[in-house]
């Protein structure tokens, strides 16, 4: 009985320190979301240049609101936007198709989420995707198996 009310005693007494510090370290979720993001803004230039990979290529409402893909290279992925603004400025991108974006890097604070917002975008070559494909589409080219009499009525 003795051990029990000497429990009782020391876990009120953790249990009361746990609740001063909960409270002097408490932030809301949103808090710490505008956080991230003024930490981000004071980070990175307001706008930079990058080269990747167009992956996922997505477009975004009818009429188009936005262009929605990933941009990523042999390591990393970064989801990007290019808003309908900006849409007459450059020609939409391909699958696979390796790119240079001037984009400027956004957080968003309802999703948690980096994003990459388009301002520019230069086709820079074939991504890595295409030159695969194109690849093993010159080999099946060379061995015969596209020739017209291969293929079945």
């Amino acid at each position: 009985m003795r051990e029990a009310r000497h429990f009782k005693r020391i876990w009120g007494q953790i249990n009361s320190d746990m609740q001063t510090e909960f409270q002097a370290n408490s932030m809301t979720v949103t808090q710490v979301s505008q956080a991230i993001g003024q930490t981000l803004q004071a980070g990175f230039p307001q706008w930079i240049w990058l080269e990747g990979e167009v992956s996922g290529f997505k477009v975004w409402g009818r009429p188009a609101k936005g262009w929605f893909f990933e941009l990523k290279d042999d390591r990393s992925t970064l989801p990007a936007v290019v808003w309908a603004s900006d849409m007459p400025n450059m020609t939409q991108p391909r699958e696979g198709e390796q790119g240079r974006i001037l984009s400027r890097v956004a957080w968003a604070n309802r999703q948690g989420r980096i994003n990459l917002n388009v301002k520019q975008m230069q086709p820079a070559g074939l991504g890595a995707l295409l030159i695969e494909i194109e690849a093993r589409r010159n080999r099946l080219v060379a061995d015969g198996l596209t020739a017209s009499e291969r293929k079945r009525p």
